[in-house]
């Protein structure tokens, strides 16, 4: 079955009108086939598992649906994304932002290692609603009890 154009567009999805804007600023206009084939499905609720070449658009296949389902209004840890690499976390995070840009008060965070924990650690106690990190650093900060997910 052949998807029409109409449905490939980003604005045939329901994503918040904040979303929209972004991508709209972003010049997203037509979905990637990765994110045409999964976007429906997680922002239904489905899990799914899905493998693409690397720029085909994987990050924000993954990252709209979590930026979508996160309440602004509640600040604790809503979503956590754990990349294997720091430059991966780093990317993952850049993106999550430009993403969010119109989303208000929603605050994203790196816990990447190699990065001095002290900012890391103020960000935490005032809250935050992403977290993108790796796995070193994410465990260091579970086994001392820094913050709970």
């Amino acid at each position: 079955m052949q998807k029409s154009a109409k449905s490939l567009e980003f604005n045939s999805l329901k994503l918040s009108p904040e979303l929209l804007r972004a991508l709209k600023e972003l010049r997203y206009f037509q979905m990637t086939p990765i994110q045409a084939a999964t976007l429906p499905e997680l922002l239904a609720g489905n899990d799914i598992v899905g493998q693409s070449k690397t720029g085909s658009g994987k990050t924000a296949a993954f990252l709209l649906p979590v930026l979508q389902k996160i309440k602004a209004s509640s600040l604790k840890t809503q979503a956590l994304i754990i990349c294997p690499t720091r430059e991966l976390a780093e990317q993952v995070l850049k993106e999550a932002q430009k993403f969010s840009k119109f989303l208000p008060n929603l605050k994203s965070f790196g816990l990447i290692g190699g990065q001095p924990l002290q900012p890391q650690n103020e960000a935490l106690k005032r809250g935050v609603h992403l977290i993108v990190g790796t796995p070193g650093r994410i465990l260091e900060y579970l086994n001392n009890r820094r913050f709970d997910p």
